[in-house]
């Protein structure tokens, strides 16, 4: 793939023209599971950047997806820190009740 047509569909992909759609579910998975990235040496990702690369619009239909997508993978994280959070206190709890 040469520059020229990577800008190209970079480009068509930012419009967020798509006649293609994701499902809750489908964001909600991936979002779960965490977007995998191409390799280390990715001539899209060199071009286009981290959030317009082949592998994000291969994936997200349009911008606004990969928008959602950014604010569920937030959610999860901050979800599943605060779990973790939480188990690591009331493990600490118990033991502590355990040891008096």
């Amino acid at each position: 793939m040469n520059q020229f047509i990577e800008i190209q569909e970079k480009e068509r992909w930012q419009r967020g023209v798509s006649e293609d759609g994701m499902s809750v579910e489908e964001i909600t998975q991936i979002a779960k599971l965490g977007l995998g990235r191409c390799p280390e040496e990715c001539f899209s990702r060199d071009i286009s950047g981290d959030d317009a690369c082949a592998c994000v619009r291969s994936i997200f239909p349009t911008p606004q997806h990969y928008e959602v997508y950014l604010e569920a993978r937030a959610f999860f994280l901050s979800a599943l820190a605060k779990g973790a959070f939480a188990a690591l206190v009331g493990n600490a709890m118990e033991k502590k009740t355990k040891d008096e």
